[in-house]
């Protein structure tokens, strides 16, 4: 077993056998760097990177931090693996950045099986269970989107448990549409990604040249309140490509930075993606009858008089398709 640096940041929480333990590790002691280096470039020293570019190595192959191996691969990515440091004017903690479809696999000692790990992600502010499960000697996370991890909980000699998300930090547990317009009145920090689920009740714009939508998003169909999605991108971050691809009564999850905008004094979720779509509100569904239907086109506009046409028609928290 390789000694234990002294530097690292440990922990040791035992449970109802001596083996198990919780180990932080900063990305800052990592020893044993392989990969292509490239020197940091001062600021305006290079016009085609006027604000400079810190010192890394890409691709990144492995490192080594405390008693773990961290091996690195592109796994047919775009963007190559890369370990960065802060500039050498500025202050900073060293980053792992892990672009879509990169891999890392985690190896560890017989005797320190891997119960769980959390890497904390810099880039968008919140942690990221990359295994929890029976104890292994080797895990490997697959990027869906690029992360930036400074550090890592692992947990050894028991079995981990993927903790449940905070309100809003998941798609898993999203904020309603209500608890995200509080969150914006009292004053929540538009920095973090936050995920709300919500029915689409209007559409301003589906641009297929910029690739993203602005959307209104409620409580429920019949709800004059809601938030305003701003440049949302698709499904996985993907460019909308056809104005069909969004539509009134669709039930989604959504996620980005909750604000408010000053200017428009408009509640705001901005610069997200879709998570999940359930299309069933537009299709079929069946409504209540004894509740009278409120029309809308199929840019969401509300029609007191729908005729010669196709439309949504909407009762209760339910939405059908209708050929008027």
């Amino acid at each position: 077993m390789k000694k234990f640096l002294l530097s690292v940041a440990t922990v040791a929480m035992f449970a109802n056998f001596a083996n198990a333990e919780v180990i932080t590790l900063s990305v800052n002691d990592a020893t044993d760097i392989k990969g292509t280096e490239v020197a940091e470039v001062a600021a305006g020293v290079d016009d085609k990177r006027p604000n400079g570019e810190a010192r890394h190595f890409q691709p990144l192959n492995s490192f080594v931090l405390g008693d773990f191996d961290f091996q690195f691969g592109n796994n047919g990515g775009p963007t190559e693996p890369a370990l960065y440091f802060p500039m050498s004017t500025k202050e900073g903690n060293n980053t792992v950045r892990i672009y879509a479809k990169n891999t890392m696999t985690i190896s560890a000692p017989s005797d320190m099986p891997i119960g769980s790990v959390v890497a904390y992600d810099v880039k968008n502010r919140k942690n990221v269970t990359i295994y929890a499960g029976e104890p292994k000697t080797e895990i490997t996370f697959t990027a869906s989107a690029q992360v930036r991890f400074e550090s890592f909980t692992i947990t050894v000699g028991e079995a981990g448990e993927t903790p449940k998300a905070e309100k809003g930090e998941a798609a898993e547990n999203p904020f309603t549409v209500a608890e995200a317009l509080k969150y914006i009145e009292d004053g929540g920090s538009e920095k973090d990604i936050k995920y709300v689920i919500g029915y689409i009740t209007a559409i301003k714009e589906v641009s297929t040249s910029y690739g993203n939508a602005e959307f209104t998003l409620c409580g429920s169909m019949t709800d004059t309140e809601g938030l305003t999605v701003f440049r949302c991108t698709y499904l996985k971050g993907e460019k909308f490509t056809s104005e069909d691809q969004l539509q009134v009564g669709m039930h989604v999850i959504v996620n980005g930075k909750l604000m408010l905008y000053q200017a428009k004094n408009s509640k705001q979720l901005a610069y997200g993606e879709l998570v999940s779509i359930d299309a069933s509100g537009v299709e079929g569904i069946v409504a209540d009858a004894d509740e009278a239907p409120v029309y809308y086109n199929m840019q969401g506009v509300r029609v007191a008089n729908p005729e010669n046409g196709v439309f949504i028609e909407v009762k209760g928290n339910k939405a059908t398709k209708v050929v008027l």
